[in-house]
């Protein structure tokens, strides 16, 4: 009974180290990546950042360098998933029937609260927000539909109350809001202060109006005779 409870403490307190090891790795690597570059940082200056002795320990933990950036991607997109199903939550608690403009509030608002209160937001928004950015229309699709139930749920949601519009039109719609807001979070995130500054509230609700604009508005004969032609 002793032996196996120490076991069971040996097991944990490997299991804890790891874990520090794996999250001091990437938090090494985002606050790099956001001060020089994803492209201008070696996997031996992220290693040395985090205290580290040698890049095995990378290794063991990620694969390799892109293994890394999958994995901070991974952590902060769950952050944000978890975040807007908080919100979404307490959204539909204060009212059965949302304006459009509220429910577009859970794209920008999520991200926008954690970057307000964790340095480490802010560094992820600043190293990646702008390659994201330019991510092809295809790979963007992919990534919004993997980045949790939360977030799935918002886009039925928003789409529920655009059901005049032609689904092709509202992906293609929703794909141009990401860009947009990928956009004007990275600028965000490179401000003094970014996030907590005097403008900050100015720039979410200027920010806001553009999505729910885009989102929103009637689909122009041109645009309806495109849809019509590719059916």
């Amino acid at each position: 009974m002793t032996i196996q409870s120490t076991d069971r403490t040996d097991i944990e307190s490997r299991k804890k180290r790891a874990d520090i090891t794996r999250s001091s790795i990437m938090r090494a690597a985002e606050k790099l990546f956001a001060k020089n570059g994803i492209e201008n940082v070696s996997v031996r200056a992220i290693i040395q950042e985090a205290g580290q002795k040698n890049e095995s320990a990378l290794q063991y933990h990620f694969t390799n360098r892109q293994g890394l950036i999958d994995a901070i991607n991974f952590f902060r997109q769950t952050q944000v998933d978890s975040k807007r199903g908080e919100l979404y939550v307490e959204l539909l608690h204060r009212t059965a029937t949302p304006t459009f403009r509220e429910v577009c509030s859970l794209l920008v608002e999520p991200v926008f609260l954690l970057a307000e209160n964790d340095p480490g937001v802010r560094q992820w928004l600043k190293a990646f927000s702008q390659g994201y950015a330019s991510w092809t229309p295809t790979a963007l699709k992919r990534n919004w539909s993997s980045m949790g139930n939360n977030t799935k749920e918002t886009a039925k949601l928003l789409h529920s109350y655009l059901d005049h519009i032609d689904t092709d039109v509202f992906d293609l719609r929703i794909i141009n809001a990401m860009r947009f807001i990928a956009l004007s979070l990275s600028q965000q995130a490179h401000e003094k202060k970014a996030f907590r500054n005097a403008d900050s509230d100015l720039f979410y609700h200027v920010l806001l109006d553009g999505i729910t604009s885009l989102l929103s508005t009637d689909m122009s004969s041109e645009t309806q005779e495109a849809v019509a032609t590719k059916k």
